[in-house]
């Protein structure tokens, strides 16, 4: 699987497939709001980034201190 990143202003629109579109309705501090259009077939999750996750995503694992 592969990434594909992109930097979104407020009021533009990313359309996946045929069927999906994305938009950014609004974006303040670290918390977007997005609007998604797509046929309810599809299923759209939401997944919580827990520091952990977030850290090893950045590929900073977990450090032990010292003994």
């Amino acid at each position: 699987m592969s990434t594909l990143k992109l930097e979104v202003r407020p009021g533009e629109t990313i359309t996946i497939g045929d069927n999906v579109t994305v938009t950014l309705e609004e974006k303040s501090g670290q918390v977007a709001r997005l609007s998604f259009n797509a046929d309810r077939s599809i299923p759209i999750r939401k997944s919580a980034n827990t520091p952990a996750k977030v850290a090893a995503m950045a590929g900073l694992g977990e450090r032990e201190g010292p003994a």
